[in-house]
């Protein structure tokens, strides 16, 4: 090669390469979220937004008023998609590409942050990251509210957060920021502080105007619903030292049906599935905060300021929303999709405070982070005994594929099951925990391989201090778990049946074969399976509003005064039989036909059935929607 062959190519990768790795791996994110949007079945939450959005912004009810809807979240995440399907049409494809747009949206906001944080290196880099993690791109696929409060969340922070921010910056992200009070009530710290962070950065008159600039959307709102919006306030905060709204909390002899008992151990499992998904931001802070830069290595003064904002932010809704997931027994396992809200903070934070890391760690520390290192790789291991243990210990390996590791397979299974007698049930977690310590001493090998080559390299160099082994371990670990996130979710797809369903075409063929056979003005009874989103393409049918949030919504008590369990959005055996016997057509999910309603639509003959609809899951006929109409 003659000398300077490849110097434009350098020059190029230097001046370019960064951006063709943001914009590829962008590209790679969008494809995801289309493919999930598509193939993902639809949940509870996902058909209540859509549902309760359309019939609030065409007037058919309105937030908390009494017997409409279980309105269970804040106006904005029902009045914000409902919007849009008002402008596009009702349809689910409509909910998750707007969901798309807005996960777009927010990937450039963190784009630019992490470039203003980092350069554009990093701000590669934060793509990269959400564009290999399939967890969080399922989340921010479906028309829930993770990816609009996110979205909202990013382009408050790019608005607000480092140098120079004009005045209306700061007033439209302190809006911002009052919009995502209204949209969950669970993101009410962020607006205090917001503001105290405005206070100590830019002083008391932006602060002045970020207070009133976040109460305009928060008194608006909370005076065009009050008070019934108070149902909200009462749920945040405990009985005791909010006495005055008991009149809008739910009475005490209306026990929910839906109240399981969750014990340590699930708890637990919560807890490293959430670490898992959210692995980048929960372990970047955690290093963030062991490696955190001494006063005079911060680049600027407002970098030290938007580091701490940031950490108190995080910190302060992590701990909420652990107390909310893990503190009750009503949904356990949502800690990961609450995470989803803000787990970007932590990715920001890791970008912010890099360029000040303390390199040198005392001996002590780094004999810790080796053995925390082994023991959280063991203790994540175990977390995914639930699929992968499963899967290790009972799932044929094709041997044209993988011969080698079945012989592997073959013998663990000979030793964990017949020489020491220990059951399946215990080998399936105990192996994946043996591979959790595998992977930790691959990453404890890794850091010294990190750490001897740099030595090695730099060893003449006095005036550049050789960063510890700790240092190198804690680098390890966050390379080797951000990387093994994706190969754990495409593992648990390889080993899972496809059946290949579209979706959002799916439930659209169901919906319009509904609207076929349903008249406009009919009585509809639901039963049609966990999501209404089929209802949507039926227009003008009375429904019975409480049927929207399933079980979530259903009720124990109020037997002899049922009316007032309906008028809260709440329904209970009574209504449920009521309306059974009323309603001009049932709606009943194939696998969801049995009990006292099977007895009562086929031993009386007041109905007769009409075709069915196509199955909403291709492979689970299950899923098909009988219809039952009144006989005249």
């Amino acid at each position: 090669m003659p000398e300077g062959f490849f110097t434009p190519i350098k020059s190029f990768a230097k001046a370019w390469g960064a951006t063709l790795i943001s914009i590829t791996a962008g590209a790679v994110y969008l494809i995801q979220a289309v493919n999930f949007a598509h193939k993902s079945d639809s949940i509870l939450d996902e058909g209540a937004y859509l549902l309760k959005g359309l019939l609030f912004v065409t007037g058919q009810y309105t937030p908390y008023q009494e017997y409409g809807p279980w309105t269970n979240k804040m106006p904005l995440s029902f009045l914000i998609p409902g919007v849009v399907q008002d402008l596009f049409g009702p349809d689910i494809g409509v909910g998750r590409y707007f969901a798309i747009f807005l996960s777009g949206l927010m990937l450039l906001g963190l784009w630019i942050l992490a470039n203003r944080l980092g350069g554009k290196w990093w701000a590669a880099g934060i793509v990269c990251v959400y564009a290999i993690n399939p967890f969080i791109i399922y989340d921010y696929s479906l028309a829930v509210s993770q990816v609009l409060v996110a979205c909202m969340f990013v382009w408050m922070l790019v608005l607000v957060l480092g140098d120079e921010r004009k005045t209306w910056q700061i007033a439209l992200g302190a809006f911002l920021a009052g919009a995502i009070v209204m949209t969950r009530i669970n993101m009410f710290m962020v607006v205090p502080l917001l503001i105290l962070y405005i206070y100590w950065q830019y002083g008391k008159r932006a602060a002045l105007i970020a207070t009133i600039s976040s109460a305009v959307p928060i008194i608006i709102g909370n005076a065009i619903y009050w008070p019934d919006i108070l149902h909200r306030y009462a749920i945040l905060f405990p009985r005791s030292i909010s006495p005055f709204l008991d009149p809008w909390r739910t009475p005490k002899q209306y026990s929910p049906i839906w109240n399981p008992t969750i014990d340590p151990i699930n708890r637990l499992l919560s807890l490293l599935q959430a670490t898992r998904i959210h692995f980048v931001s929960i372990v970047g802070t955690l290093i963030a905060w062991l490696l955190w830069p001494r006063k005079g290595d911060w680049k600027k003064e407002s970098d030290y300021r938007s580091a701490v904002f940031l950490s108190v932010l995080y910190i302060s809704l992590l701990l909420f929303h652990l107390w909310v997931a893990l503190g009750h027994n009503f949904c356990t396992y949502c800690l990961s999709g609450y995470l989803s809200f803000f787990s970007f903070l932590g990715i920001l934070l890791l970008i912010l405070t890099f360029p000040g890391w303390r390199r040198r760690l005392p001996i002590w520390l780094q004999i810790t982070l080796v053995f925390l290192v082994v023991l959280l790789s063991i203790v994540f291991g175990y977390s995914t005994f639930p699929e992968v243990g499963y899967q290790l210990l009972e799932t044929k390996i094709p041997e044209t594929l993988f011969t080698f590791p079945e012989f592997i397979l073959v013998k663990l299974k000979k030793f964990l099951r017949v020489e020491h007698y220990i059951t399946v049930k215990d080998a399936r977690r105990q192996v994946p925990a043996f591979l959790g310590l595998v992977v930790g001493m691959m990453i404890l090998a890794f850091a010294y391989e990190l750490w001897f080559r740099y030595k090695r390299k730099h060893k003449a160099d006095v005036n550049k201090p050789i960063p510890s082994y700790g240092y190198w371990l804690l680098i390890a670990f966050l390379i080797v778990g951000t990387l093994i996130t994706p190969v754990y979710y495409y593992y648990n797809t390889f080993n899972t049946d496809d059946c290949s369903t579209d979706v959002i075409a799916a439930n659209k063929t169901a919906g319009e074969h509904l609207a076929e056979r349903i008249p406009p003005g009919s009585r509809v009874y639901w039963r049609g399976g966990e999501s209404v989103v089929p209802l949507l393409y039926v227009p003008e049918i009375n429904i019975y509003p409480p049927q929207i949030n399933g079980a979530y919504s259903y009720k124990l008590g109020g037997y002899y005064d049922p009316d007032s369990v309906l008028k809260l959005g709440y329904w209970n055996s009574v209504l449920d039989y009521n309306w059974q016997r009323e309603a001009d057509y049932l709606l009943v999910q194939d696998g969801l036909f049995n009990g006292s309603l099977k007895w009562y639509i086929m031993s009386f003959g007041e109905f007769e059935e009409l075709e069915r609809t196509p199955a909403i899951v291709q492979c689970d006929d299950k899923t098909r929607i009988r219809i039952f109409q009144r006989k005249p």
